[in-house]
């Protein structure tokens, strides 16, 4: 068995309200190994993303890790609590360790800054580079996801980019510190059929290259089935059943699994392929 890049152990969290704490993730605990892709899945509202932004200590002011270990090893080193390091450690581990690609590509990117100066500010405060060092290797980062041209469209702005490129600089920023573990929080979800197959492709390809651990958060269990090793799915703030991808999305056990493959379009599209059948919700399955 691999070594485990991260290994989470009973991580619970809760919010403040003006009624007390409130608990939104209970007892979740897994591991993502060297160079594995592990997908949580469930519904908007499950816990998925909360459980990322608490690897990254990114958690709203509001909400707080009550209990559990988020024990980091990144290439193999002493492994550090994340629940409970201290700011410096942090930074030291955000990007250069851990590095995440978040939901919103408009949301993530500064707007008045070009796409140059963003990536130039990552590859900086990792590599400490000079100005020219920081330029060339933002312009190999923009040409490793795929961007055509990427002298020149260091020079652009985010809205002058597709949604697909400005995902692809969002990747670029994930992994311009070499990254041991890479969380991608619903990569694809604003994106076509076509750029959403390409994203996949490009997130397999620089996993291959450099043995990241993939978390690859998602309520679409079709994309979960084309790139994970393992599948966890998460109900509630609990998870509720993991396994191999092959196996578990084959046979699933827990009710609310089989829900969620209930709710597939391909499941409800008739024979004749003339009509279909109204799309079952959650709530009517379980």
């Amino acid at each position: 068995m691999s070594a485990p890049v991260v290994s989470v152990r009973g991580l619970t969290a809760a919010f403040a309200t003006e009624r007390g704490e409130a608990s939104v993730l209970e007892d979740v605990t897994f591991r993502i190994d060297t160079g594995e892709t592990v997908a949580m899945v469930g519904e908007s509202g499950s816990g998925k993303s909360l459980t990322s932004l608490a690897i990254m200590r990114l958690l709203p002011p509001s909400a707080r890790i009550v209990a559990g270990e988020i024990l980091f090893s990144g290439a193999g080193g002493e492994a550090i609590d994340l629940a409970r390091a201290s700011e410096r450690d942090l930074r030291a581990i955000r990007g250069a360790g851990v590095g995440m690609i978040f939901q919103e590509p408009m949301s993530a990117l500064n707007p008045a800054f070009t796409i140059g100066a963003q990536i130039g500010e990552t590859v900086r405060l990792r590599h400490k580079a000079s100005r020219a060092e920081t330029r060339e290797r933002a312009e190999a980062l923009l040409a490793k996801v795929g961007i055509a041209d990427p002298a020149r469209r260091l020079g652009d702005y985010p809205h002058q980019l597709s949604g697909g490129m400005r995902q692809r600089v969002l990747i670029a920023m994930a992994i311009a510190g070499r990254p041991a573990l890479l969380i991608a929080d619903e990569p694809t979800t604003a994106l076509d059929v076509s750029t959403q197959a390409q994203i996949l492709r490009l997130l397999r390809t620089l996993q291959d290259e450099a043995g990241m651990g993939l978390l690859f958060v998602t309520h679409d269990l079709a994309l979960a089935s084309m790139i994970a090793d393992r599948v966890i799915v998460m109900y509630a703030g609990r998870i509720v059943e993991t396994g191999a991808a092959s196996t578990l999305l084959a046979s699933a056990k827990h009710p609310y699994t089989r829900a969620l493959l209930e709710c597939l379009p391909a499941r409800h599209l008739p024979r004749d392929r003339t009509h279909w059948r109204p799309l079952p919700t959650i709530s009517e399955l379980m």
